[in-house]
């Protein structure tokens, strides 16, 4: 397992759920604004899933599971996907559906889960992103 930072740099073998919880509660909104898009990435090693994570808004986190077929699963908490905020993704402005949003808490189980058992945690609800209720006007808000 492999963490690396949004800094584009920074890279942590075989963290800890202790080192991981503390760059999840600790570090401040300015560490996930780093680097090209401000994410960062747990990758479970070659041909394995990899769980993507931002902070587009202090403490609160869009997490990201990958694995071919399961790619961009996310967490949806079932409401409307018409309250969005403008992070990036690639270098190109990507609106993000509040209701995708996470908090610490959810985003330190899910993290914990992810470094466990290389899966999406049961503790929300996911669901692939080509299903989520976007509005029609999407990707423009």
């Amino acid at each position: 397992m492999r963490y690396h930072a949004p800094n584009d740099r920074d890279v942590v073998n075989d963290p800890t759920i202790n080192e991981l919880e503390l760059i999840l509660r600790a570090r401040p909104h300015s560490y996930w604004q780093q680097g090209g898009n401000g994410e960062a990435a747990l990758n479970a090693g070659p041909g394995g899933p990899s769980l993507w994570i931002k902070q587009p808004e202090p403490e609160r986190f869009f997490l990201t599971f990958a694995k071919p077929p399961a790619d961009w699963l996310v967490p949806y908490n079932g409401g409307s996907c018409e309250s969005l905020i403008e992070d990036e993704r690639g270098g190109d402005p990507f609106w993000i559906p509040r209701a995708c949003l996470v908090g610490v808490d959810d985003a330190v189980e899910i993290v914990s889960c992810f470094l466990a058992r290389s899966e999406p945690s049961a503790r929300v609800q996911w669901r692939y992103w080509h299903d989520l209720p976007l509005p029609e006007s999407y990707p423009n808000p």
